[in-house]
Protein backbone atom coordinates (compact mmCIF):
# COMPACT_ATOMS: atom_id res chain seq x y z
CA UNK A 1 0.00 0.00 0.00
CA UNK A 2 1.12 3.21 -0.92
CA UNK A 3 2.07 5.30 1.98
CA UNK A 4 -0.78 8.04 3.36
CA UNK A 5 1.47 11.10 3.50
CA UNK A 6 1.57 11.02 -0.33
CA UNK A 7 -1.42 8.92 -1.77
CA UNK A 8 -3.02 10.38 -3.70
CA UNK A 9 -1.07 13.48 -3.36
CA UNK A 10 1.19 12.08 -6.00
CA UNK A 11 -0.12 12.43 -9.85
CA UNK A 12 -0.54 9.39 -11.51
CA UNK A 13 -3.01 9.49 -13.81
CA UNK A 14 -3.52 6.95 -16.52
CA UNK A 15 -3.57 6.73 -20.24
CA UNK A 16 -6.75 5.64 -21.75
CA UNK A 17 -6.30 1.93 -23.15
CA UNK A 18 -5.34 1.48 -26.76
CA UNK A 19 -8.83 0.33 -27.84
CA UNK A 20 -9.66 3.77 -26.46
CA UNK A 21 -7.12 5.58 -28.27
CA UNK A 22 -7.77 4.10 -32.07
CA UNK A 23 -11.99 4.20 -31.12
CA UNK A 24 -11.16 8.01 -31.11
CA UNK A 25 -9.31 7.91 -34.10
CA UNK A 26 -11.93 6.09 -35.65
CA UNK A 27 -14.17 8.78 -34.95
CA UNK A 28 -11.20 11.03 -36.66
CA UNK A 29 -10.81 14.36 -37.88
CA UNK A 30 -9.10 17.31 -36.13
CA UNK A 31 -9.09 17.92 -32.37
CA UNK A 32 -11.68 19.58 -30.63
CA UNK A 33 -11.98 20.77 -27.05
CA UNK A 34 -15.43 18.75 -26.65
CA UNK A 35 -12.98 15.36 -27.65
CA UNK A 36 -12.57 12.63 -24.86
CA UNK A 37 -9.04 12.87 -25.56
CA UNK A 38 -9.04 16.13 -25.14
CA UNK A 39 -10.91 16.17 -22.24
CA UNK A 40 -9.19 13.47 -20.48
CA UNK A 41 -5.71 15.65 -20.81
CA UNK A 42 -7.19 18.85 -19.66
CA UNK A 43 -8.56 17.02 -16.66
CA UNK A 44 -5.38 15.69 -15.92
CA UNK A 45 -3.54 19.17 -16.36
CA UNK A 46 -6.27 20.50 -13.70
CA UNK A 47 -5.68 17.76 -11.33
CA UNK A 48 -1.96 18.60 -11.31
CA UNK A 49 -2.30 22.00 -11.29
CA UNK A 50 -5.05 21.59 -7.63
CA UNK A 51 -8.02 22.56 -9.76
CA UNK A 52 -10.16 19.37 -8.63
CA UNK A 53 -13.53 21.12 -9.54
CA UNK A 54 -12.15 21.66 -13.14
CA UNK A 55 -10.87 17.66 -13.14
CA UNK A 56 -13.53 16.82 -12.04
CA UNK A 57 -16.03 18.81 -14.29
CA UNK A 58 -13.86 17.23 -17.72
CA UNK A 59 -13.92 13.25 -16.26
CA UNK A 60 -17.55 14.17 -15.67
CA UNK A 61 -17.94 15.22 -19.30
CA UNK A 62 -16.53 12.13 -21.16
CA UNK A 63 -18.39 9.73 -18.33
CA UNK A 64 -21.55 11.51 -19.53
CA UNK A 65 -21.04 10.39 -22.79
CA UNK A 66 -20.92 6.92 -21.83
CA UNK A 67 -17.22 5.70 -21.63
CA UNK A 68 -16.69 3.35 -19.89
CA UNK A 69 -13.17 2.99 -18.80
CA UNK A 70 -10.86 2.07 -15.62
CA UNK A 71 -8.32 5.05 -16.36
CA UNK A 72 -11.26 7.52 -16.27
CA UNK A 73 -13.29 5.93 -12.94
CA UNK A 74 -10.14 5.53 -11.50
CA UNK A 75 -9.05 9.49 -11.89
CA UNK A 76 -12.60 10.09 -10.63
CA UNK A 77 -12.16 8.20 -7.61
CA UNK A 78 -8.53 10.32 -7.32
CA UNK A 79 -10.61 13.20 -7.80
CA UNK A 80 -13.46 12.87 -5.43
CA UNK A 81 -10.98 12.03 -2.74
CA UNK A 82 -9.61 15.59 -3.09
CA UNK A 83 -12.97 16.87 -3.19
CA UNK A 84 -13.72 14.76 0.48
CA UNK A 85 -16.85 12.82 -1.40
CA UNK A 86 -15.69 9.67 -0.04
CA UNK A 87 -18.67 7.79 -1.14
CA UNK A 88 -18.15 9.17 -4.52
CA UNK A 89 -14.50 8.20 -4.52
CA UNK A 90 -15.46 4.58 -3.16
CA UNK A 91 -18.08 4.04 -5.91
CA UNK A 92 -15.62 5.19 -8.60
CA UNK A 93 -12.55 3.25 -7.73
CA UNK A 94 -15.31 0.49 -7.31
CA UNK A 95 -16.12 0.90 -11.22
CA UNK A 96 -12.41 0.87 -11.97
CA UNK A 97 -11.64 -2.09 -10.23
CA UNK A 98 -14.57 -3.94 -12.05
CA UNK A 99 -12.91 -3.18 -15.75
CA UNK A 100 -9.28 -3.46 -14.40
CA UNK A 101 -9.63 -5.81 -11.50
CA UNK A 102 -6.09 -6.67 -11.16
CA UNK A 103 -4.76 -2.79 -11.05
CA UNK A 104 -2.52 -2.64 -7.73
CA UNK A 105 -2.86 1.38 -8.03
CA UNK A 106 -6.70 0.60 -7.84
CA UNK A 107 -6.32 -1.48 -4.97
CA UNK A 108 -4.17 0.34 -2.97
CA UNK A 109 -6.49 3.63 -3.22
CA UNK A 110 -9.69 1.46 -2.78
CA UNK A 111 -8.36 0.06 0.37
CA UNK A 112 -6.85 3.64 1.65
CA UNK A 113 -10.13 5.37 1.04
CA UNK A 114 -12.15 2.71 2.98
CA UNK A 115 -9.89 3.65 6.06
CA UNK A 116 -12.01 6.84 5.97
CA UNK A 117 -15.44 5.01 5.69
CA UNK A 118 -17.50 4.96 9.30
CA UNK A 119 -18.26 1.27 9.38
CA UNK A 120 -15.65 -1.45 9.92
CA UNK A 121 -17.96 -4.84 8.86
CA UNK A 122 -15.71 -7.91 8.66
CA UNK A 123 -16.61 -10.15 6.26
CA UNK A 124 -17.54 -14.02 6.98
CA UNK A 125 -14.77 -16.47 6.72
CA UNK A 126 -14.01 -17.29 2.93
CA UNK A 127 -13.35 -20.47 2.08
CA UNK A 128 -9.77 -20.91 0.76
CA UNK A 129 -10.34 -22.43 -2.51
CA UNK A 130 -12.78 -19.54 -3.13
CA UNK A 131 -10.36 -17.26 -1.69
CA UNK A 132 -7.96 -18.73 -4.47
CA UNK A 133 -10.50 -18.91 -7.08
CA UNK A 134 -11.34 -15.11 -6.58
CA UNK A 135 -7.36 -13.91 -6.49
CA UNK A 136 -6.54 -15.96 -9.82
CA UNK A 137 -9.59 -14.18 -11.31
CA UNK A 138 -8.58 -10.98 -10.23
CA UNK A 139 -4.65 -11.42 -11.27
CA UNK A 140 -5.16 -9.60 -14.94
CA UNK A 141 -7.51 -8.18 -16.83
CA UNK A 142 -10.00 -9.49 -19.38
CA UNK A 143 -7.69 -8.59 -21.97
CA UNK A 144 -4.95 -9.76 -21.18
CA UNK A 145 -6.80 -13.73 -19.71
CA UNK A 146 -8.44 -13.28 -23.32
CA UNK A 147 -4.95 -12.93 -25.62
CA UNK A 148 -3.28 -15.45 -23.32
CA UNK A 149 -6.19 -17.60 -24.02
CA UNK A 150 -5.59 -17.33 -27.80
CA UNK A 151 -2.38 -17.68 -27.85
CA UNK A 152 -3.15 -21.26 -26.34
CA UNK A 153 -5.50 -21.95 -29.13
CA UNK A 154 -3.33 -21.02 -31.62
CA UNK A 155 -0.43 -23.19 -30.53
CA UNK A 156 -3.35 -26.03 -29.60
CA UNK A 157 -3.97 -25.56 -33.26
CA UNK A 158 -0.58 -25.55 -34.93
CA UNK A 159 0.21 -28.54 -32.53
CA UNK A 160 -2.78 -30.30 -34.08
CA UNK A 161 -1.61 -29.45 -37.73
CA UNK A 162 2.30 -30.96 -36.55
CA UNK A 163 0.70 -34.04 -35.01
CA UNK A 164 -1.32 -34.89 -38.91
CA UNK A 165 0.98 -34.07 -40.63
CA UNK A 166 4.85 -35.30 -39.24
CA UNK A 167 5.54 -39.39 -39.03
CA UNK A 168 8.48 -39.09 -36.60
CA UNK A 169 7.28 -40.93 -33.53
CA UNK A 170 8.76 -38.60 -31.23
CA UNK A 171 7.43 -35.64 -32.86
CA UNK A 172 3.92 -36.93 -33.03
CA UNK A 173 3.64 -37.72 -29.27
CA UNK A 174 5.14 -33.77 -28.64
CA UNK A 175 2.88 -32.72 -30.23
CA UNK A 176 -0.10 -34.50 -29.29
CA UNK A 177 0.72 -34.23 -25.84
CA UNK A 178 1.49 -30.63 -26.37
CA UNK A 179 -1.87 -30.35 -28.39
CA UNK A 180 -3.75 -31.38 -25.40
CA UNK A 181 -2.08 -29.50 -22.66
CA UNK A 182 -2.54 -25.87 -25.13
CA UNK A 183 -5.94 -26.77 -25.21
CA UNK A 184 -6.38 -27.49 -21.54
CA UNK A 185 -4.89 -23.95 -20.99
CA UNK A 186 -6.89 -22.11 -23.40
CA UNK A 187 -10.11 -24.25 -21.91
CA UNK A 188 -8.87 -22.89 -18.12
CA UNK A 189 -8.15 -19.15 -19.53
CA UNK A 190 -11.41 -18.84 -21.13
CA UNK A 191 -13.05 -20.11 -18.23
CA UNK A 192 -11.33 -17.58 -16.19
CA UNK A 193 -11.97 -14.70 -18.61
CA UNK A 194 -15.44 -15.81 -18.67
CA UNK A 195 -15.74 -15.70 -15.30
CA UNK A 196 -14.15 -12.03 -14.61
CA UNK A 197 -16.74 -10.56 -17.81
CA UNK A 198 -19.77 -12.21 -15.58
CA UNK A 199 -18.35 -10.03 -12.45
CA UNK A 200 -18.16 -6.89 -14.88
CA UNK A 201 -21.80 -7.39 -15.47
CA UNK A 202 -22.69 -7.87 -12.32
CA UNK A 203 -24.61 -5.30 -10.39
CA UNK A 204 -25.80 -6.31 -7.29
CA UNK A 205 -23.08 -4.25 -5.71
CA UNK A 206 -23.67 -0.78 -4.59
CA UNK A 207 -22.35 1.92 -2.21
CA UNK A 208 -24.39 3.78 0.79
CA UNK A 209 -24.87 7.35 -0.43
CA UNK A 210 -26.13 8.74 3.18
CA UNK A 211 -26.68 7.01 6.77
CA UNK A 212 -29.44 4.99 6.87
CA UNK A 213 -31.66 2.82 9.04
CA UNK A 214 -31.62 -0.79 7.67
CA UNK A 215 -35.25 -2.04 8.31
CA UNK A 216 -36.85 -5.16 8.78
CA UNK A 217 -38.91 -4.80 6.07
CA UNK A 218 -40.19 -3.01 3.56
CA UNK A 219 -41.58 0.01 5.26
CA UNK A 220 -40.41 2.61 7.88
CA UNK A 221 -42.59 1.72 10.66
CA UNK A 222 -40.74 -1.37 10.91
CA UNK A 223 -37.86 -2.28 13.39
CA UNK A 224 -34.71 -0.78 13.18
CA UNK A 225 -31.77 -3.50 13.12
CA UNK A 226 -29.01 -1.42 12.66
CA UNK A 227 -27.29 1.84 11.06
CA UNK A 228 -25.03 1.66 7.83
CA UNK A 229 -22.87 5.10 6.74
CA UNK A 230 -22.12 6.64 3.74
CA UNK A 231 -19.78 4.93 2.05
CA UNK A 232 -20.07 1.23 3.17
CA UNK A 233 -20.43 -1.05 0.22
CA UNK A 234 -22.97 -3.86 0.06
CA UNK A 235 -24.97 -6.55 -2.17
CA UNK A 236 -28.72 -5.93 -3.32
CA UNK A 237 -30.26 -9.23 -3.39
CA UNK A 238 -34.02 -7.51 -4.08
CA UNK A 239 -35.87 -5.22 -4.57
CA UNK A 240 -39.84 -4.12 -3.75
CA UNK A 241 -41.29 -1.53 -4.87
CA UNK A 242 -38.75 1.63 -4.05
CA UNK A 243 -36.86 -0.79 -0.83
CA UNK A 244 -34.04 -2.93 -1.61
CA UNK A 245 -32.91 -5.59 0.55
CA UNK A 246 -29.31 -5.54 1.09
CA UNK A 247 -26.66 -8.20 2.81
CA UNK A 248 -23.79 -6.82 4.46
CA UNK A 249 -20.27 -8.52 3.92
CA UNK A 250 -20.77 -10.14 7.81
CA UNK A 251 -23.99 -11.59 6.21
CA UNK A 252 -26.54 -9.74 8.16
CA UNK A 253 -29.36 -8.48 6.00
CA UNK A 254 -32.42 -5.52 6.07
CA UNK A 255 -33.98 -3.32 3.87
CA UNK A 256 -33.65 0.63 3.12
CA UNK A 257 -34.78 2.88 0.63
CA UNK A 258 -33.68 2.59 -3.16
CA UNK A 259 -32.08 6.29 -3.33
CA UNK A 260 -29.96 5.63 -0.71
CA UNK A 261 -27.52 3.27 -2.58
CA UNK A 262 -26.10 3.63 -6.11
CA UNK A 263 -25.17 0.25 -7.74
CA UNK A 264 -21.53 0.25 -8.50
Amino acid sequence: MKKPSYLLMTWNMKKFNLFFICLLGLVGGKETAGQPDSLFARGNRLYAGGDYEGAKACYDSIALQGYQDASLFYNLGNTHYKLQNLAWSVWYYEKARKLNPGDPDIQENLAYVNLGITDRIQPLPEFFMDSWWRSLLFAASLNTWSGIATVFWLAAFGLLILYLYTWHPPKKRLAFYGGIGSLACAILLLLIAYSQRRFQLDNKGAIVFKTIAVKSAPSENEKTLFIIHEGSKVEVMERESNWLLISLPNGHQGWVKADALKTI
